[in-house]
């Protein structure tokens, strides 16, 4: 190539907006473009005078500037990749080529989709958050109801049975009908044993699946409907706290049994608490009701939540004494 061609290719690698560099078969720069030249100073201090050094610069030994994996972002915020490869010329000698492409608009864009991916992900967990309070209110409303009937329910009895004694009038149907619908519904708030098993189970499912928690079951589910209902009505409880608490996706209850003794391990996904868990109102209504019906309950903080509830089939023995774990 006589010299004047050369100056022309030279002017025109030089005019390229992208880095453009040959190393030669013994690794020496054979050519190296203005934009190359600059990438090369700017990211590591110093010229390219062989293929090492160009190696060097792309692994990042010894660079100056910030990386975000194989990119190098410069003091401009503009970003670059680097690529090199092995290329045959006809008639000569195989070549070293390395490639500086400007990919700041790529990387950018990239950028703009993870931030707002991130805030999408908080304002999903500022909305498990809300729906977990909402549902937990729903549900204090709705006991708080309960109690507001029951104790109009008993006033009311009260009443027809101080007037009905005070006349001394004899006891009707009525006055039996009013005690008989008051003792229903406290019957009907007494404990999840009193509680239909699938509607325990319904309600678990529809309360997890408003809050965009996925229950899973393991293990044998047991035909006692007692410990069933109050399985179901601890995994109730803790799909509430999951979300609120630790931000969970995933409640994974564990069912274990050995003759008469069953056994549920309630996990979850989210986050470790922080500090150990003080029972409040929704867990120690739990542990009352597994108490009560001769079981017990174990509630680990640390190193990550984990509630145990032990329960025993009623068998012939009226001295089965409640489980200690």
């Amino acid at each position: 190539m006589r010299k004047r061609e050369r100056r022309i290719v030279k002017e025109a690698l030089d005019n390229l907006p992208s880095g453009l560099c040959f190393f030669s078969e013994k690794g020496l720069v054979m050519l190296c473009n203005r934009q190359m030249h600059r990438l090369a100073f700017e990211i590591t201090g110093r010229d390219i005078q062989c293929i090492s050094e160009m190696q060097d610069l792309i692994e990042g030994r010894g660079v100056k500037t910030s990386r975000d994996g194989e990119l190098f972002i410069l003091q401009d915020g503009s970003a670059w990749r680097f690529e090199q490869k092995q290329i045959h010329l006809p008639d000569s000698a195989d070549c070293t080529q390395v490639i500086a492409s400007n990919v700041t608009r790529f990387y950018k864009n990239k950028k703009e989709l993870e931030e707002s991916g991130r805030r999408l992900e908080e304002a999903a967990a500022r909305l498990r958050r809300l729906s977990a309070d909402v549902l937990a209110v729903s549900r204090e409303e709705e006991i708080l109801r309960m109690k507001m009937r029951v104790h109009d329910d008993f006033g009311h009895a009260i009443i027809k049975t101080r007037l009905l004694l005070r006349e001394n009038g004899p006891i009707d149907e009525n006055i039996v009908s009013v005690w008989d619908n008051a003792l229903l519904h406290l019957k009907n708030t007494d404990g999840a044993e009193n509680r239909n098993v699938n509607d325990a189970l319904i309600r678990l499912r529809e309360s997890a699946s408003q809050l965009g928690l996925c229950v899973s079951f393991a293990g044998p589910f047991p035909k006692d409907g007692e410990i069933a209902a109050l399985f179901a009505l601890a995994a109730e409880e803790c799909v509430t706290n999951a979300v609120r608490h630790a931000g969970a996706r995933h409640l994974y209850v564990k069912i274990m049994n050995s003759s008469r003794l069953w056994a549920a391990e309630i996990t979850n996904d989210g986050a470790v608490p922080k500090k150990e868990i003080i029972e409040g109102g929704g867990l120690s209504s739990l542990r009352a009701c597994i108490e009560k019906a001769g079981g017990s309950m174990l509630l680990r903080s640390l190193p990550y939540f984990q509630l145990n509830v032990y329960l025993l089939e009623k068998g012939d023995s009226e001295n089965d004494q409640c489980i200690d774990r």
